[in-house]
């Protein structure tokens, strides 16, 4: 017969807690914000880089906690050679004092501080507490009514976060009066009383649990209105080190460590932070001093640039849930990464949001049903944004980029390309090649075939007719829900054969009606091999809307995506 005993409930925690109180006021807070940056900067290897002399073009300058002033120095007059830290927040819409070309002279000139936001106060007194003597704001540091201004300096975007000494990220304001502290917010009750049980068992071993906080295991302590803001993925994954002041409490973030007030010294190993993977790109971007020579066919190069092209696909699923103001800013807002990645690839051409090396994959893109979270369906931008195969065409929704192979193409368990990439071209829109776009087409080769895409009455299942003749029943995503509307004729070229599973993934395309052969990209949708061979595709008979620039009298075609 069993025996049992009780469990004892008592503080004595394997990882040290640290119960929040009233008493854990700024000064506590920006105590331990100091403690964990001197931490990191003095013993974490993985945060260390080669000192970097780059300040961007302007920073504010704060001067002693006493003043009452802050200036902006235009660094090419004044050389700057101190580090200086970034602020992320959100703008929200209640409105404060800008960098302007009308405010520009008072600027220069020195601005009483109580003429800022709430956040920006705090963000001052912050990094005057932590030694720091220049601070860099967006809003206080590029000209905000000017176009020539703003797209020279949000090229630098990624730049100006990525040399910063860390980041001041503003997680639970909504606006520049949330400010950066959480003593006169409200302090969670379950948040407040750590715990851990301790077992006494008499025939059994014994332990002790932490009692965990499913809060932190879902990403609540990092839940706030900053991080669904677009430009925020940017800030966060190129800054080497970020201070969250979320709504609850102080996080640390760097790629060694990551902390928050419950937990000091650390987060017990299986709790994952928010963002986890793409937050070790902090460190992967870093150059890696590797005797190359010594690796066959230089595999090494290989294996960086599929975990890099691997990384940005995460990162643009990410990107895609969080919202812009601005609508033009889709590619400018993941400029900065772009950049980083870049070098690590053997073909780093960049075609609005997408990369020369890994092309095929990258047109597979698809989007899912977006949740309550997002302001409406998916849909096209108002104004041209970027071609119609590219995900950044998309202006709400999930985007999933296509499954890409780690080896090269040739392997039986790997996707096989079914189209030839003819060319590829994209207009910059400004100087930056990883900003704005201006056009862009993507001429291809290969089998294409007229389809019908309707619906079952009654049942909302979405139907493929081919040729006026076979009717499946197949998964299909349209890129805009409000494009589905009764019977559409459509092309669909598969793109690409997943031998393992017996299917191809294909894009559907709609006609112009501008150009012979000319498509927009309609939608993805995946066809099962036992349903059509490409080797059949000659003998098709298409329907009378079939159009193309160049056929070859054997199933393919040749053809232009806008």
């Amino acid at each position: 017969m069993t025996e049992y005993a009780s469990l004892t409930v008592k503080a004595g925690p394997k990882v040290p807690l640290v119960p929040l109180t009233e008493e854990q006021n700024d000064a506590w807070q920006l105590s331990l914000a100091k403690a964990w940056l001197y931490r990191c900067v003095t013993t974490h290897s993985k945060c260390q880089s080669e000192k970097s002399t780059w300040v961007p073009t302007r920073v504010l300058e704060l001067g002693s906690s006493s003043d009452k002033f802050v200036r902006l120095i235009d660094t090419r007059e004044k050389v700057v050679n101190k580090p200086y830290v970034t602020l992320s927040h959100c703008w929200g819409l209640v409105e404060f004092f800008k960098l302007t070309t009308k405010t520009l002279s008072l600027m220069l000139t020195g601005i009483e501080t109580d003429t800022l936001s709430s956040t920006f106060q705090d963000a001052i007194r912050t990094a005057q507490f932590l030694g720091v003597e220049y601070l860099w704001i967006d809003a206080l540091c590029i000209l905000q009514d000017s176009k020539e201004d703003w797209e020279l300096e949000s090229a630098l975007m990624g730049k100006v976060y990525r040399n910063g000494l860390c980041n001041l990220a503003a997680t639970g304001s909504k606006n520049g009066e949330g400010g950066l502290f959480t003593n006169h917010r409200k302090r969670y009750p379950p948040m407040t009383n750590p715990f851990s049980i301790i077992s006494s068992w008499y025939n059994e071993t014994n332990d002790c649990w932490d009692v965990r906080l499913s809060h932190l295991r879902k990403g609540h302590l990092l839940s706030g209105p900053l991080l669904d803001r677009g430009w925020v993925v940017q800030e966060r994954i190129m800054s080497r080190r970020n201070i969250h002041f979320g709504s609850q409490q102080l996080y640390w973030e760097c790629p060694q460590h990551d902390a928050c007030e419950i937990y000091t010294e650390g987060l017990p190993g299986d709790f994952y932070p928010l963002w986890g993977e793409l937050l070790n790109f902090k460190h992967q971007i870093e150059p890696i001093d590797v005797n190359l020579d010594v690796i066959p066919g230089n595999s090494f190069q290989h294996w960086q640039a599929n975990k890099m092209l691997n990384l940005w696909a995460r990162t643009v699923c990410t990107f895609s849930e969080c919202q812009l103001t601005r609508s033009e800013d889709k590619l400018p807002a993941l400029s900065g990464i772009a950049k980083a990645i870049q070098p690590f690839l053997a073909n780093g051409d960049y075609f609005a949001g997408l990369w020369g090396e890994d092309i095929i994959p990258n047109l597979l893109w698809f989007v899912e049903i977006p949740d309550s979270g997002f302001t409406g369906p998916p849909r096209r931008p108002q104004a041209y944004r970027a071609p119609s195969w590219s995900w950044a065409s998309i202006e709400v929704g999930r985007v999933v980029m296509g499954s890409r192979s780690n080896a090269d193409y040739g392997d039986e368990r790997n996707p096989m390309p079914e189209v030839q990439i003819l060319d590829i071209r994209v207009e910059a829109l400004t100087s930056d090649p990883t900003g704005q776009v201006k056009s862009g087409s993507l001429q291809l080769f290969g089998p294409l075939m007229t389809v019908t895409v309707t619906t079952e009455p009654g049942y909302g299942n979405r139907w493929v007719i081919i040729n006026n003749k076979r009717e499946l029943n197949l998964e299909i995503r349209p890129d805009v829900a409000s494009d589905w509307y009764g019977d559409i004729e459509l092309h669909i070229i598969p793109v690409q054969a997943h031998w393992y599973n017996k299917r191809y993934n294909c894009l559907l395309l709609q006609p112009t009606g501008l150009k012979e052969g000319q498509f927009r990209r309609w939608g993805w949708m995946f066809l099962e091999r036992g349903h059509y061979n490409i080797a059949d595709w000659a003998s098709v008979e298409n329907d009378g809307w079939f159009e193309f620039e160049e056929n070859d009298g054997h199933g393919r075609s040749r053809f232009t995506i806008i």
